[in-house]
């Protein structure tokens, strides 16, 4: 049958072990292994998997700690002067993700999604400042910014 692709499996396995495993080294183990595994693929397929673990997480924390992965990523992409340019997907696609991670839950579910929210938040204002000359993330773009007032600052600052 269908069902999910082997390494999929193996990265939700990791997670299950971030999470429900009983000691912290264990847990810790597990992180270090998603690491590892999501650190053999390129670029693309990495922030392409990367993405569908964090729609399919059930753990606001293990997002975080995937979005902390994400602008790692972001930040090793960067180019190293203004005259260079960089085609990573880690730059191209980081704001539609943070747009989708900031989308604003309802009222009960705030509070369980606080980590990957001010991870988010965190994520959101380093672009914000890092992006300011080059805009290389389109972050600065007036619909972009138009977007993430409406869609997610202006909601989550009404759902707090």
């Amino acid at each position: 049958g269908g069902g999910m692709p082997p390494h999929r499996q193996a990265l939700q396995g990791l997670i299950e072990g971030m999470t429900q495993l009983p000691s912290p080294e264990e847990r810790q183990l597990s992180l270090a292994l998603l690491r590892r595994v999501l650190g053999c693929l390129l670029e693309e397929p990495r922030f392409a998997v990367t993405n569908e673990l964090m729609d399919a997480c059930p753990h606001s924390s293990v997002r975080a700690l995937l979005l902390h992965e994400v602008k790692e990523e972001v930040l090793k992409a960067w180019p190293s002067s203004t005259s260079e340019t960089s085609s990573s997907p880690y730059l191209k696609m980081s704001i539609p993700l943070l747009i989708r991670t900031l989308s604003p839950p309802s009222k009960s579910l705030l509070f369980h999604r606080l980590d990957e929210i001010q991870s988010a938040l965190n994520f959101y204002r380093l672009l914000l400042i890092k992006d300011r000359t080059m805009n290389l993330t389109l972050i600065w773009d007036p619909e972009r910014i138009r977007g993430a007032k409406e869609k997610c600052l202006a909601p989550l600052s009404e759902a707090c």
